[in-house]
Parts: structure tokens; sequence; C-alpha cells
């Protein structure tokens, strides 16, 4: 494993990587430029949860993908810079940096509820950064998509500022374009912090714009749950079955051929 960290930004934000060795002379060419996946950790936009960080990145890594963690701004620091510019810079410098890095042309995105937001906005928002910012697809776990009725109170006073036009903006429900990437959503009914509509909105407008998406509903599970497994503190033995869904999911659209990790 190589590890390597790059700054985003002049406000301190940074991606965190791990990236595989080549093993072209041991095992088949496959297993030599493997895609990516950048992983926003949720938090509200105030803080970064280290739980949904660590198993994201971990269980990624040992799929077969090399993995980057986004340290984005939070709290104070979302005034001087945006988070979803250091995302939409972060996509691009990967891009960029590929053959210096060892890694292949796929990216995609995983967040975790705020930072399912974030992810979401890279889908909807990339064409003002460009399109070497678009994501390949993304995975939205339990996440924030609405500043409006169901949103997180705590996410849109940290992102919006009490802003109208930011709420606007960021209520991304009304923002799915054409050239959105595919898009996996999953959220539980128990979640009591980020209420499902916020997915179930999501993903009808997904719908409606003709966008390739899956999306899955489990009946229980507590906010925050990560992988769900015992290592997270929260196991919940049928919502837990999102990530080998996701993966599957996740090898269709960036063309990972490595079917040991499927």
């Amino acid at each position: 494993m190589r590890k390597v960290e790059i700054g985003i930004g002049d406000a301190g934000a940074k991606l965190i990587g791990m990236i595989h060795p080549d093993y072209t002379m041991d095992r088949a060419a496959a297993f030599s430029v493997r895609p990516s996946i950048v992983v926003c950790p949720g938090g509200g936009y105030a803080f970064l949860s280290i739980v949904e960080e660590d198993e994201a990145v971990a269980a990624l890594y040992a799929s077969g993908y090399n993995v980057f963690s986004l340290h984005y701004s939070v709290g104070d620091a979302i005034r001087e810079s945006e988070p979803e510019e250091e995302l939409a810079l972060a996509i691009s410098r990967l891009r960029a940096m590929k053959d210096e890095l060892g890694i292949g042309d796929g990216i995609g995105v995983m967040g975790f509820s705020a930072g399912g937001h974030l992810a979401a906005c890279s889908c909807c928002h990339w064409k003002r950064y460009g399109a070497a910012s678009r994501p390949d697809c993304a995975v939205l776990c339990y996440p924030v998509t609405t500043m409006g009725e169901y949103g997180h109170e705590g996410s849109t006073i940290a992102l919006c500022h009490g802003d109208e036009k930011r709420v606007g903006y960021f209520s991304l429900e009304n923002q799915v374009e054409d050239g959105c990437p595919p898009v996996f959503i999953w959220h539980t009914q128990d979640d009591d912090a980020v209420d499902i509509h916020n997915s179930l909105m999501f993903y009808t407008s997904l719908v409606d714009a003709g966008i390739p998406c899956e999306y899955h509903a489990f009946q229980h599970g507590l906010h925050g749950m990560a992988l769900g497994d015992d290592a997270s503190g929260m196991p919940y033995e049928s919502a837990s079955q999102w990530f080998p869904l996701a993966r599957k999911w996740l090898g269709i659209h960036l063309d990972f051929n490595n079917r040991v990790f499927l």
C-alpha cells in the first residue's frame, strides 16, 4: 500500500489516499491500474465522522479500489471555502495526476449523510467546475439531499448560513440535470436524523430525468451506522447488505474487472 496526501485549495482541505501497488508481475494485468473512490464522511457540515471514513476506506481498499478520503471544509471554514468546489477540485486533481499516482481513469464518489449531500453536489453541479470534475458514479449513504421541508437542520444552517439562494441551490432534488452520472442510494426507515424522504425525493428526480440509478430502503438501522457491522458499533444484519450491493454496482459502473472482488 502507498499512502499519499494531496492539498486541495487554500483553506486546508486535503485528500488522504491509499493506493494499491502494481501487481502486474504476479497477477493479471487487471490488477495493475485500478479505479478510485473518493470518500466524503458525514458530520452535518460541522465535523467529519471518523467512523464512516475509516470503515468505508478500509472496505473499499479491501475490495480492490484505490481510495481517497476528502477532508473538506466544515463549520466556520465554509464561509471561506466551498466544500463542493473542494470536491470538484479533488476529482479534477486526481484525473490530472493519474499517471503520477498510478491510478486508472475511473473515479467514483461515496458520501455519508452530509458527505452524501456533498457527493450528490458533484453529480448535480459539475458543469460549474468543468468536465474533469464530474465523477463517473456516486454512492449516497443515508444522504442529506434537500435544504427544504425534510432537510437536516444542522446541515442547512452550517452550509447555507440563512441565505435563501443557497438553500435553493443546495436543495438537490431540484438540481438534477442531463449529464448527472449514475447514482446508488440507500437509506433506512428508522433514520431519525436525516429523514428518508431526502433519498426518496432525490431518487424520484433522478428517475424523472432518466438518470441510471438504484435505490435500497431498509426498515431498520440508525443514522451514522456506516457499514452497519460489528465494528461500527451499530450492527444491522439486513441494512449491512448495502455494501455488497454497492460494491457490485460500482464494479459495473467503473468497469472494474477484478471479478474476484464482486
